[in-house]
């Protein structure tokens, strides 16, 4: 998978057709573990295992000081088995 394109980037609407690891998600940015490290005041054996992690086993805080290290925004979507889909927002 090549890197996203500034309009992708920017709007936020890059459709994935599988998940991608953190690390993955990081290295297609071009950021390092040290950058990432600094934004977030995590150690980068913190980082490391985070990025290593089945995803399914961090807690959402985790994962969103991650993501807000990376500059983006953690977004989180309800999907019913009726299709209705609700954004949980931080409110």
């Amino acid at each position: 998978m090549g890197a996203a394109s500034h309009e992708e980037r920017a709007s936020g609407t890059r459709i994935l057709e599988k998940p991608l690891k953190l690390k993955q998600v990081r290295k297609q940015y071009g950021d390092l573990q040290g950058a990432v490290c600094e934004r977030t005041g995590l150690s980068q054996s913190r980082i490391s295992r985070i990025e290593n992690a089945d995803v399914d086993t961090l807690n959402i805080a985790t994962i969103r000081r991650y993501v807000t290290g990376l500059g983006g925004v953690l977004r989180m979507t309800v999907v019913l088995p009726d299709g209705t889909e609700y954004q949980m927002d931080e409110e």
